[in-house]
């Protein structure tokens, strides 16, 4: 944990939320071992938090990787007067390990047992399988089949969703891509909460850390140039982003609860107010026009063993304002630095070829992007919740009067 966060959030983690005292372990991961064990429950060594959500004074939802390939497990916890709750979360993992700490209104189950995602426990073959990733409530990834035991090919990527609307959106956007000569894997509704796809061999663009270059950019854009092309009226059935759901999205983001220091919450409410101004001079920009992934970022592309790049994820494709998938890799690059490397202009591959997205979308990109390094667990997360502020003003700042 850095100095920078051992000061936002360490040293303040009572002042942070005093009314959650499930927040302190779900923020030190040694310190999650630890209460795991005094209450009966042998997390790995390598065990971390890596999603976490929190809505203040009311609740808490941690995902824990194991680190060992094993199965995850959820950290919950609930706020005064709500520990009744843990009864529901109880009697959803029951038979199986868990650790209930009634004084620290927490308790941890495996992630299986999610309750928000009640197919979890309507497959058989879902409880056996692989976790590859977990989002408490929202989303379960997980590989399924023999290439997912190791044991050869002919594995899928089953995603288990809370809601049926975004589980039929990822399909249905899947099967426009490849229609629009976009690579992408192939997939289906199993049924109303569960999208499956084929396992791709490969690796995330972003697979060790490494950095996108500009050279890789541009294969990205070429990636996507035939679905940004696309017609709308071609695409029936996939969703619009309206301004005032873009709008309302960015305000949600720069004002809703953020660890970090003072004065970067201070720049954060400032820059929503910034942002409605300049939203409300062009309201233009924000009028959906043409399809976009959503949420691209360097690991939503993997890199094939042949060499070609296959687009993943397309749970938030929408048609959307001209340039929000280059305003959102601009925004997924610079959050991507790691600390101690000064962010003052765009990082190498922050930028896609072709015309620039509008600096209101750059600035709602990265006003986007704010929350994740904190829900993500990023060691050093308000450094990089600091270059996506600065990312933001300098986007406003180029916004015409």
């Amino acid at each position: 944990m850095s100095a920078a966060t051992d000061g936002a959030v360490r040293g303040a983690e009572g002042a942070l939320d005093p009314a959650l005292p499930a927040l302190a372990p779900a923020l030190d991961d040694a310190r999650l071992r630890g209460w795991a064990a005094r209450h009966g429950v042998a997390l790995p060594a390598g065990a971390r938090v890596d999603r976490l959500r929190w809505k203040p004074g009311t609740s808490v939802r941690a995902a824990v990787d194991p680190g060992d390939g094993g199965p995850w497990w959820l950290l919950l916890g609930y706020g005064p007067g709500a520990w009744g709750k843990a009864g529901k979360d109880l009697r959803a993992a029951a038979g199986r390990p868990r650790a209930v700490d009634p004084a620290a209104r927490a308790v941890l189950v495996p992630a299986a047992a999610d309750r928000g995602l009640p197919a979890l426990r309507r497959h058989a073959d879902l409880a056996a399988a692989r976790p590859l990733a977990h989002n408490p409530a929202r989303r379960a990834v997980l590989a399924v089949g023999a290439a997912a035991r190791g044991d050869g090919d002919g594995g899928l990527v089953a995603k288990v969703h809370a809601d049926t609307a975004t589980a039929a959106r990822s399909v249905r956007a899947a099967a426009l891509a490849a229609r629009a000569g976009v690579a992408v894997p192939a997939a289906r509704l199993r049924d109303a909460h569960v999208a499956e796809q084929e396992l791709l061999a490969g690796a995330a663009l972003d697979a060790g850390g490494t950095a996108v270059g500009d050279e890789v950019a541009g294969e990205v854009a070429g990636l996507l140039r035939g679905w940004w092309a696309a017609d709308p009226a071609d695409l029936p059935g996939l969703p619009v982003l309206a301004p005032a759901a873009l709008a309302a999205s960015v305000r949600a983001a720069l004002t809703g609860p953020l660890a970090l220091p003072a004065a970067d919450l201070a720049r954060a409410r400032d820059l929503a107010r910034r942002w409605q101004r300049a939203a409300d001079r062009h309201p233009d920009v924000l009028a959906p026009r043409v399809p976009a992934h959503g949420d691209l970022s360097a690991d939503q592309v993997l890199r094939a063993p042949d060499g070609r790049l296959v687009l993943l994820d397309l749970d938030r494709a929408a048609v959307a304002p001209a340039g929000w998938d280059a305003a959102g890799w601009r925004a997924a690059a610079t959050a991507a630095v790691p600390a101690g490397e000064d962010v003052v202009g765009d990082v190498a591959g922050a930028v896609l070829p072709g015309p620039a997205p509008h600096p209101l979308l750059v600035a709602a990109a990265a006003a986007l992007r704010l929350p994740e390094p904190f829900r993500r667990r990023r060691p050093d997360h308000t450094a990089r919740a600091g270059a996506l502020l600065a990312l933001a003003g300098r986007a406003l700042e180029e916004v015409p009067c």
